[in-house]
């Protein structure tokens, strides 16, 4: 029974020797890990950066463990816009307080008088962005209603002179934007061009682009058809006029030679999806219907090309698809 109450009053005193111990104030080091932030990395090079600070810590041994245990997965964190120096003393001690939580301790010093952080600007060459392999799918009765916008309108790539030399333009990758009902922005990615070259970087990687749709409406638009050839003597026409009835040409064409060309029929009917704001504002000489003979075919129709027609227009339909023909020499 001696013996027990021996081995309580020795693991009782061992206890609070421990607790008194770990209690006094001492000297602790602590290197704090530390990250800058708020400089563009693509268009700087970091030439040095302080990656830790060594802390002298006054505490009791339970605060010291706790704040190494705080710091042993986390950062300090400096805000930056370019190169820093940054003095080592109260306000840095009191930021470190408040980011890492080192209250409860009884001084902070350090060994280290200041941070230091410097960069090198990359070489730099502005693109704008191009809208290029993008398909714009719009709901029925829906189409372009305006241009396009694209933002930011510069993209600017940094690295070498020599590699920024051969790039030549900075476009948008292949994607598709479905079933557009209305107005609204869409996000696309850039073509990464710049990673041919490992030191190339480029100021955004992707760009926002508007675009403005409204309501479309149908109408139908006869357009008189122009005829182009490679023969000697026969030239496309500014107007190309033949009766209705496919009868003999009101007016025939020719550029010197004795080539005449008739067309049946001389017009094509286009149905197109227009705006309802462009709706008043169709007619047909924002068109032209274009047949292209070839003197080396055998073909007795020729198919009808639309060349031109209004901006933010959507063709529906060309009736007839196909044009008859005779040349009288």
């Amino acid at each position: 029974m001696k013996h027990r109450h021996f081995w309580v009053i020795l693991i009782l005193t061992a206890i609070v020797w421990f607790v008194v111990a770990m209690s006094e104030h001492d000297d602790y080091s602590i290197d704090v890990p530390v990250q800058w932030e708020g400089v563009d990395t693509s268009r700087f090079i970091v030439t040095q950066a302080d990656t830790v600070l060594p802390l002298v810590v006054t505490s009791n041994c339970f605060n010291a463990i706790d704040r190494y245990l705080a710091v042993r997965d986390r950062q300090f964190v400096i805000h930056v816009s370019g190169d820093t120096v940054v003095k080592v003393g109260k306000a840095l001690f009191e930021e470190v307080n408040r980011q890492l939580g080192f209250a409860g301790t009884h001084g902070i010093s350090s060994t280290k008088e200041e941070l230091r952080f410097a960069t090198k600007e990359r070489r730099s060459k502005a693109y704008v962005p191009q809208l290029r392999n993008v398909d714009f799918i719009f709901a029925d009765q829906v189409g372009l209603s305006g241009e396009p916008t694209i933002t930011p309108d510069t993209i600017w790539l940094y690295g070498d002179s020599a590699s920024l030399q051969r790039i030549d333009e900075v476009y948008t990758a292949p994607a598709a934007v479905a079933n557009i009902a209305d107005s609204g922005f869409f996000m696309l990615a850039l073509e990464p061009v710049w990673k041919k070259y490992s030191d190339l970087r480029p100021s955004a990687d992707s760009v926002r682009i508007f675009i403005p749709a409204g309501r479309y409406v149908e109408t139908t638009i006869s357009v008189p058809v122009e005829f182009t050839s490679g023969i000697s003597g026969i030239i496309k026409p500014d107007v190309l006029n033949t009766d209705r009835d496919y009868g003999t040409p009101r007016r025939q064409h020719s550029n010197g030679s004795n080539h005449q060309v008739r067309l049946y029929p001389d017009h094509v009917n286009v149905t197109l999806w227009v705006s309802v704001n462009d709706y008043q504002h169709i007619s047909e000489t924002q068109l032209q219907a274009v047949v292209n003979y070839d003197p080396t075919s055998s073909l007795t129709e020729l198919p009808v090309y639309i060349t031109r027609f209004p901006a933010h227009s959507r063709i529906k339909s060309v009736s007839p698809t196909t044009i008859s023909f005779v040349i009288i020499q």
